[in-house]
């Protein structure tokens, strides 16, 4: 069922190809939204997303950016804006978890993690500030294991980072990003378990 409360809205969905960001940008659209999402993997799924939205009477935008680089982010939110002509809701869904060993972990792993979970979610909002509106919307999708310890008895890596993502978000409920406008921004979290 659809209640079209989002017609006439423009939402960027950061990750949205697939799992929980693809049912975010179908919800969206059904909504009445017109959609722009990134991908970084697999062009042929995102490519299936945006055009069974486009054959149910929606308008979706799949946009290549992986989320570790931040200059590939900033165009992508750019480009998605122009697409769109403008954006009223930013959805950051994009997260990577590589589990490791300290003792074994590679520093080019946890950049990587720190990049998309932490780095990327900042990107995408400052980007994102350029063009919402006051009273833009920004949500970031988190996982409960937030809520866990990073360094356990088992010395596992991998929790840390979604940790930060929180405390991002308060930080842009509590200085809108530099914006004098006013900006929502929630982080809800998802259950791995």
């Amino acid at each position: 069922m659809s209640t079209q409360s989002l017609k006439g809205k423009k939402a960027m969905v950061i990750g949205g190809s697939r799992g929980i960001g693809a049912a975010v940008v179908k919800r969206l659209a059904r909504e009445g939204a017109a959609v722009a999402f990134t991908y970084v993997s697999s062009r042929a799924a995102a490519e299936a997303l945006a055009t069974s939205i486009e054959d149910a009477g929606g308008h979706a935008t799949a946009l290549h950016a992986d989320s570790a680089d931040a200059q590939a982010l900033d165009v992508a939110v750019d480009r998605a804006a122009e697409a769109l002509g403008g954006l009223d809701v930013l959805v950051n869904n994009a997260g990577i978890l590589i589990h490791g060993n300290v003792a074994d972990y590679s520093l080019a792993d946890f950049d990587k993690m720190i990049a998309v979970n932490v780095r990327g979610v900042f990107v995408a909002a400052k980007a994102a500030a350029r063009h919402l509106p006051p009273g833009g919307k920004m949500i970031v999708i988190g996982s409960n294991t937030a809520r866990r310890a990073w360094l356990r008895r088992t010395k596992r890596v991998g929790r840390g980072s979604r940790t930060q993502v929180r405390k991002n978000v308060s930080l842009m409920r509590t200085r809108s990003l530099g914006s004098s406008r006013i900006l929502r921004a929630r982080c809800l979290l998802t259950s791995t378990a």
